[in-house]
Formats: structure tokens, sequence, C-alpha cells
């Protein structure tokens, strides 16, 4: 199904900043309870420019459910396919403010598409459409797990994601489900949720890139670093719900 941008602000359901600033439970209550302490991969897609796929590029994309900006200096983004241990880098600069996402490009398939939003970062990995692995890393050295080697524990891995049923390297009991060229796995409660289990952490449903000018459900506590300003989620469809 192709978006168009006037669907996906009918599917985010964007408010102004500030609302949701005085909800009982804030996000970062929640993140706090649930989530992480710092930034986790929220979605993944693999079929940009597939037959059929809403988009021209796959692509990854992570957010940042603390009160504070993220650098990114030095930090990469990886992916390997399902059952391999060869991994491919994409290099990360810049910051991810506080309840913001960060959108990576990856690459571009020979279907046009929906147009996306812009990148905050470009890579040229071309990813699994049903099952793959990605790791955020601390550093732009390639991994090296994940075949006949668990990728975890690691402390150079800041998050994993193991999606898709031939995945054998995940968190927790299970990879994240499989999905396919019309759709992508994203974490739950707009980002917030992280229990390090693949399998319950992401649902797989209709494709919808985020980037940094979007602020996570409720916006409260928001920050414009690492981002343009602008809209904010608040926990349609489109917030990964």
């Amino acid at each position: 199904m192709k978006l168009t941008p006037s669907t996906q602000a009918i599917v985010l359901g964007f408010c102004f900043l500030g609302c949701g600033a005085n909800d009982a439970e804030s996000p970062e209550a929640r993140a706090g309870a649930l989530g992480s302490a710092t930034l986790v991969v929220s979605q993944v897609y693999g079929g940009g420019g597939n037959a059929n796929a809403p988009y021209p590029r796959d692509f990854i994309e992570l957010f940042n459910p603390t009160r504070t900006a993220v650098n990114l200096s030095g930090w990469s983004v990886q992916y390997a396919g399902p059952v391999t241990s060869t991994w491919q880098v994409t290099p990360l600069a810049g910051a991810v403010g506080a309840h913001r996402y960060f959108l990576i490009w990856e690459a571009q398939g020979i279907n046009s598409g929906g147009t996306m939003p812009p990148a905050d970062a470009v890579g040229a990995v071309n990813m699994g459409s049903t099952s793959g692995k990605v790791a955020l890393v601390r550093t732009q050295v390639p991994l090296s797990c994940g075949g006949s080697t668990s990728c975890l524990p690691n402390s150079d891995i800041v998050d994993f994601v193991g999606y898709g049923s031939l995945s054998v390297s995940f968190e927790g009991s299970g990879p994240a489900p499989t999905i396919s060229n019309t759709t992508s796995d994203r974490r739950v409660n707009s980002g917030f949720t992280d229990t390090d289990n693949n399998a319950s952490d992401f649902t797989a449903g209709a494709v919808f890139p985020l980037n940094s000018s979007v602020c996570g459900t409720g916006g409260s506590g928001c920050s414009n670093s690492g981002g343009t300003g602008g809209t904010i989620g608040t926990g349609g469809q489109g917030g990964h719900s």
C-alpha cells in the first residue's frame, strides 16, 4: 500500500508541541519502566524497491526514548543476513534528540514507490526483505558474530534486532516477526518499550519511516538536538503502536 504524505499525516495523528505533557504517565516514565537507557532500533524494513513495495529504499529507524540527546559520533548501524556472520557497516554521525527518531536510508531497489522522509544518514546496504539481523553499535568495526557464535552479550552493541523466522541470532526468546515487501517490523509503544525480547517488542505492520523531525508519543521533553523540530507522533498506527 502506497502511503502518500497526506495519508501519513492522518495515520500519525500529529499534534502541536507540548501535547500530552500533562498525561498521568509520561513517555519517559514508560521508558524507565520498560525501555532502554539509550537508543533503540525502532523499525526495520528490507523490501524497499521490490514488487509492491510502498517505498524505494530499505531503511533502519532509531529512536531515543530518553530525555537527553545521544551523540552518534563513532557509532554505526550494521546488517547481516539471517544466518551469516558477515556484517555491513553504515557509519553514523550527529545526534538524536530526546524522544526523536533517526532515519537511515539503505539500498534502493528498482521500483520507485512513494516519497520517503529525508534521511538523517544514508547507507547502501541491501537488507533481507523477510529475515535478517540489525545491530546498533558503539564502534564502526564490523561485528563477526551471528552465524555459529552468539552476538550477545557484547558491550559494544547498544541494541540488536534479529527479524524473521530464519534469523539465528536475536534478543530474548525469538526473533521479531517475519516481514515482507509491504510490511516492516516496528517497536511497540512508539519505540519506548524495550524488554530485550525481539519477539514481543516488535510487531509487523504497514511501513512508516520516521525521521528526526518527528517527536515520539506525547512530546513531553522533546529536544531539537540532532533534529529539525516540528511534528509530534501521538501513538497512532504510524507511531509504532
